[in-house]
C-alpha cells in the first residue's frame, strides 16, 4: 500500500530574525537523533553537515531526527505517513577527497547525500527530482591536504574547479541542490579565484556558472579580526562586494588553545551574561512565563557574532543548551554594547 501523503508546512520562528534564519544547528560530532527533535521543537529550521558520515558528521542521523520529526508532528495515519518539511533547509559539503578531475564524482555523491537527508522519499522509490531537495551546497575545503582529514594523503588533491562545476551540474541538471552553492575554509586569494573563474565563464556564455553566495569558515572572537570574517577584513570585504554571505563555525574557540575555557569560562563574558539576567529582572517577566532562560556565556558569544554580521552554527546534545539558542531565536540576540 502507497503511504498517504501528507503535506507539513513547519512555521519558521521570525519574532527576531528575518525570514532566512541566521541561526544554524550544526551537527559535527556525535550527533544524536533526539537531539534533532529538540532543535526542530525549539524552532530551528536550518540544519549543517556534510558527506562525511563516518566521519566527523552523520547526515544520516541528521535525515532521520527530521523524518521522526516530521512524522511525529503529523500524526501518522494507521498506512504511514510521507512528509515533506518545506521550510527544513539544509546545507552539506562536499569534500575535497572527492576531487578526482571529474564531475561524476561529486554528483552521485550529492545524490547519495540526498537520499541519506531525505530517506523516506528513498524509501519509497519516489524519483530523485520528487524528493526534497539539499538546501545549500558547499565545497567543504579548496584541497585535500595532508592532515586535515584522515583521508587526506601525501598527494593534495585541489582540483576544486572541476568540483564546482560538478556542484553547478548537480544544482541545474540533477536538480539535487534547490537554492545556493558556496565554499568553507576558502581564505581570501581562494575565493577570489574561483569568483573570477565563474564571472569569465559567464561572460563567454555558460550557462551554469554559477558564483558562491556562501562563505563557511572558522571564527573566534579570540583572533584578530574574527579570523577574516569580521568587517574591515579583506576577506569579509571582498565577499561582501561579491554579495557573498559569511558563517561561522567553532564560536566558542575550540580551534585556539585554551579557547573554550577562555570563552565560556571567561569572567567577562559571565559577567555580561549575569547583568543582562539581571536587568531583564521583572520586565522580562512574561518573557520567562513563556519559557524564556536566563542567558549563558554561549548566548553572549553567539550574539556577538551575530551583531558582526556572521551567521552562527552552534551545536549541542545537552536539551537545555539547546533551549538556550531557541530562545535566540525565539527572542532574538543580546542587545550587547560596542
Amino acid at each position: 500500500m502507497r503511504l498517504a501523503v501528507v503535506i507539513l508546512a513547519i512555521p519558521l520562528v521570525t519574532a527576531h530574525n528575518s525570514t532566512f534564519q541566521r541561526l544554524i544547528f550544526g551537527t559535527a560530532g556525535g550527533l544524536e537523533i533526539d537531539s534533532v527533535r529538540e532543535a526542530l521543537t525549539v524552532g530551528f529550521r536550518r540544519f549543517d553537515t556534510a558527506i562525511e558520515d563516518e566521519y566527523w558528521y552523520r547526515s544520516s542521523v541528521l535525515g532521520d531526527g527530521i523524518l521522526n520529526f516530521c512524522l511525529t508532528a503529523c500524526q501518522q495515519e494507521a498506512g504511514g505517513c510521507f512528509y515533506e518539511c518545506r521550510n527544513v533547509n539544509v546545507t552539506s559539503k562536499v569534500p575535497p577527497w572527492l576531487f578526482d578531475g571529474t564531475t561524476s564524482t561529486v554528483r552521485k555523491a550529492v545524490e547519495s547525500e540526498r537520499a541519506r537527508l531525505f530517506p523516506s522519499a528513498a524509501a519509497e522509490g519516489e524519483g530523485a527530482r520528487d524528493r526534497p531537495q539539499i538546501h545549500t551546497l558547499l565545497l567543504h575545503a579548496p584541497k585535500c591536504w595532508q592532515g586535515w582529514h584522515a583521508r587526506c594523503g601525501a598527494d593534495e588533491l585541489d582540483d576544486f574547479k572541476t568540483a564546482w562545476r560538478a556542484m553547478e551540474e548537480a544544482m541545474h541538471l540533477d536538480d539535487h541542490v534547490s537554492s545556493r552553492l558556496g565554499v568553507s575554509n576558502f581564505n581570501l586569494s581562494t575565493l577570489r579565484e574561483l569568483v573570477e573563474w565563474v564571472k569569465k565563464r559567464k561572460r563567454k556564455g555558460d550557462e551554469l556558472a554559477t558564483p558562491p553566495t556562501v562563505l563557511q569558515n572558522y571564527y573566534s572572537p579570540l583572533l584578530e579580526g574574527g579570523g577574516g570574517l569580521e568587517r574591515g577584513s579583506e576577506l569579509r570585504d571582498f565577499a561582501d562586494r561579491e554579495g557573498i554571505r559569511v558563517e561561522g563555525y567553532s564560536l566558542f574557540g575550540t580551534q585556539v588553545k585554551g579557547g573554550v575555557s577562555r570563552l565560556l569560562k571567561s569572567k567577562t563574558v559571565l559577567a555580561i551574561a549575569a547583568d543582562f539576567g539581571e536587568s531583564k529582572g521583572e520586565e522580562s517577566k512574561g518573557e520567562e512565563e513563556c519559557g524564556r532562560n536566563e542567558p549563558g556565556a554561549a548566548s553572549v558569544v553567539l550574539s556577538y557574532a551575530l551583531k558582526k554580521g556572521i551567521d552562527v552554527i552552534p551545536r549541542s546534545n545537552t536539551a537545555a543548551h539547546i533551549h538556550e539558542l531557541g530562545d535566540l531565536l525565539t527572542f532574538g540576540p543580546l542587545e550587547l554594547s560596542s
